[in-house]
């Protein structure tokens, strides 16, 4: 591992605890200038480095989705995953370029460090076809979706995707929590969905 280029990434891991974090930094530390998080909230109070390595774990879209806001030109990359599935609900957030697999080889993660730093993607080839499932998918409903909803509805679908609360809409939009939550669920039944982040993936595949 001596290619400067390694030397060059600092890097921020945000990991469910201090210990498997710290063994994180501790194996990557000789090759890059690496900072140690135990929540995404966190990140706002730091710098913002190159690159973002998250366990997937504990990542929430909608705080992802402020994160890739808050920081224009962050990459961000998923670690622990128990499959490629865990990843898809991210992948319509600018920056979201890489992940690993849970119990990923040290080799793989530098090989993929490296690629982000050239602005490259790094994903297992196993995510391709999956990929192009979702795609095809969400473009359907995308314009399915739009079509059954009502105008104050699509107003209020837009601001899921850049991660409000039902009071941050209501205050935004001057209406009352209670006719926000209203919408909000109306936009559930339409669309055939059961919860935000499902909703806010929808929103960003249509708004963003």
């Amino acid at each position: 591992m001596s290619d400067p280029n390694f030397r060059k990434l600092d890097l921020t891991i945000i990991a469910r605890d201090w210990p498997s974090g710290d063994d994180l930094r501790q194996r990557l530390g000789s090759l890059y200038d690496t900072e140690l998080l135990t929540s995404v909230e966190q990140y706002k109070l730091v710098t913002p480095a190159h690159t973002a390595l998250v366990d997937i774990t504990i990542a929430k879209v909608e705080q992802i989705s402020q994160m890739s806001k808050r920081h224009s030109g962050q990459v961000i990359a998923f670690y622990g995953a128990p499959n490629v599935n865990a990843v898809l609900p991210f992948l319509c957030i600018r920056g979201v370029n890489a992940l690993f697999l849970e119990g990923e080889k040290l080799s793989i993660i530098h090989k993929g460090l490296l690629a982000l730093r050239r602005g490259e993607l790094f994903f297992p080839r196993s995510i391709t076809g999956l990929l192009v499932d979702r795609v095809k998918l969400d473009a359907e409903h995308s314009a399915e979706a739009l079509s059954r909803l009502s105008k104050k509805e699509q107003e209020i679908l837009k601001t899921l995707s850049m991660g409000m609360t039902n009071n941050d809409i209501a205050r935004e939009m001057n209406l009352s929590f209670h006719t926000v939550k209203t919408h909000v669920y109306n936009i559930y039944k339409k669309l055939n969905i059961n919860n935000r982040s499902e909703a806010t993936r929808i929103a960003q595949s249509i708004f963003m």
